[in-house]
């Protein structure tokens, strides 16, 4: 170990505020397995010490003179490196100012006569500038060594064994665990794959009662009222019979004819008795004097004047009975021009016409012709203009007028005939949606709007319908009816099914009652969700199926 390790010591101020910081220069060589050195700073009392560090302060009372402990460790700069020096290998000195000894246990904070000192550490340079307190210089020799009283016992740390072991665990462990986490895969793919949820829902309903409840309709009305139109259907039947009667009869055939006129703007009178030929030359007289108006034009085109007149055949007898034929004036065969313009048409068959012993009806197969009439065929015609009804309209029974006509003046040459019967139904239609909402608001005074547009009316054609005015004349130009409505109708609600999926999606199963508790159309709900132990619905609207019960 080569002599004057430490050449020389100086304590200067380097911050400029009073923090005194100890710095060593040496210039001989300092082993490099020095480590870890606990320094004691012998300095004048009377200039206040303060090191960054953890250090103790000891005031010996000989000579004035104060002992700073430094903390074990701090770093020497040697041949520009810095490196960290050691008690354990700096030589023993004895009666220096700078001397090496053991870390002993003392406060990190202790002071005497109040001088608080705290130190991070000591750190060794080669170059010194501005010294601010000279330090003696201190030979150390390879010989010197300290005392047994001077040298400090080092505490010993004791040591705990730290073993550690891993074993491999077995191949049927492991496969264990790897059968464990795929089950733990396959049921979360099973729970997320197959999820789904039914909710079942059960539509409120109440049955509405009239009673006799009195309602306006106006046709062609204001949007909130009732609207109605006029429905005319006409139909005929021929009823099969077997007449019982007979007579020796003689009488002519009797129909109807319409004239026209494309001769002439001016009109043409025709007097009574005017003979009339069909296209086989048979002859009839007209019953009565009539004008047949002059023509007009369109668009370049005439439209004749028409009239309409009964006509009866000249001669008795069936050959006169007609259903179909043209008829032209005899009169006007001296005008070509005249003759082929002005001529008629059959409006009604030509019948009755006979001549001999030929069956007739009596009053009592007249009787049972009118009984079937008002009965029968009425529910005949009635069915078939229902049909007729155009949608969104509805056709209340009673709410329409039934005329009819029957040829009761048939003969017939053989008992078996068949008698003819015509009929008509003039209705009032409703429009459905507008008496639905009035019999709604009468029956649920209370109903909001938005629930009102939830309802709907069932078997609406089974109320009584009965209008106000008994001898109500229904035509094409009726503008008006008053009637009133008698019985039980069926108010059903519709959810709004459509919306509940994106509703319910990934709602608990303890609030999905909420989400059906808003829909004043739900009367109860039940939800089903797969797997069992799911807490919410499903996420996806896909997976939420909704049924109507």
């Amino acid at each position: 170990m080569p002599k004057n390790i430490l050449q020389d010591m100086r304590v200067r101020d380097r911050s400029g505020a009073g923090e005194t910081v100890i710095t060593i220069t040496r210039k001989d060589y300092v082993p490099r397995e020095s480590r870890q050195e606990v320094i004691e700073v012998i300095d004048d009392p009377v200039q206040d010490i303060e090191i960054p560090g953890e250090i103790d302060v000891e005031d010996s009372g000989e000579n004035n003179i104060r002992r700073v402990h430094t903390v074990p460790s701090r770093s020497v700069a040697v041949d520009d490196e810095e490196e960290e020096i050691s008690g354990e290998d700096l030589p023993p000195v004895k009666n220096r100012l700078l001397r090496s000894i053991l870390p002993r246990p003392h406060s990190s904070r202790q002071s005497t006569g109040g001088l608080p000192v705290v130190a991070q550490g000591i750190r060794a340079t080669h170059d010194m500038k501005r010294p601010v307190v000279e330090a003696v210089e201190a030979n150390v020799s390879e010989d010197e060594e300290l005392t047994d009283t001077e040298e400090p016992s080092k505490p010993t740390i004791p040591r705990i064994p730290f073993t550690f072991s891993f074993k491999m665990p077995s191949r049927k462990v492991l496969l264990g665990i790897l059968a464990s986490l795929v089950l733990i895969l396959f049921v979360y793919w099973l729970t997320t794959f197959f999820e789904k949820a039914i909710v079942t829902i059960v539509p409120k309903n109440k049955v509405l009662t009239m009673d006799r409840q009195q309602f306006s309709a106006l046709r062609d009305g204001p949007a909130q009222g009732i609207d109605f139109e006029v429905m005319i259907f006409s139909d005929k039947e021929t009823k099969n019979m077997t007449l019982t009667n007979s007579e020796n009869m003689s009488t002519k055939a009797r129909g109807e004819i319409t004239f026209y006129n494309e001769y002439s703007t001016k009109p043409q009178g025709i007097v009574a008795g005017t003979y009339v030929a069909d296209g086989s030359g048979k002859a009839y007289r007209t019953d009565a004097q009539v004008s047949i108006p002059g023509y007009t034009t369109r668009n370049g085109s005439v439209i004749p004047g028409q009239v309409t007149v009964k006509i009866t055949s000249f001669l008795p007898g069936e050959a006169y009975n007609k259903t179909t034929n043209t008829f032209t004036i005899t009169s006007f065969k001296k005008d070509p021009i005249k003759f082929k313009k002005i001529y008629g048409k059959l409006k009604t068959p030509l019948s009755g016409g006979v001549e001999g012993l030929v069956y007739v009806l009596s009053d009592a197969e007249k009787a049972t012709v009118n009984a079937y009439t008002q009965t029968t065929f009425k529910n005949t015609i009635l069915k078939k203009a229902l049909a007729q009804v155009p949608e969104g309209y509805v056709l209340f029974p009673n709410a329409f007028d039934f005329t009819s006509t029957t040829n009761e003046n048939i003969t017939s040459k053989t008992p078996t005939t068949g008698v003819v019967i015509s009929g008509t139904i003039s209705a009032v239609i409703l429009k459905e949606k507008d008496i639905a909402t009035a019999l709604i608001k009468r029956g649920l005074p209370k109903v909001s709007a938005s629930e009102l547009s939830q309802i709907s009316l069932t078997d609406l054609s089974k109320l009584e319908f009965a209008f106000v005015n008994h001898n109500q004349a229904i035509a094409k130009n009726t503008v008006s009816v008053t009637f009133t409505l008698s019985g039980p109708v069926q108010a059903l609600w519709a959810p709004m099914v459509t919306q509940l999926p994106e509703r319910l999606k990934g709602v608990l199963k303890d609030k999905v009652f909420t989400v059906f508790s808003t829909d004043p159309g739900i009367a109860s709900a039940s939800v089903k969700i797969f797997p069992p132990w799911q807490s919410h619905l499903p996420y996806s609207t896909n997976k939420i199926k909704v049924e109507i019960k």
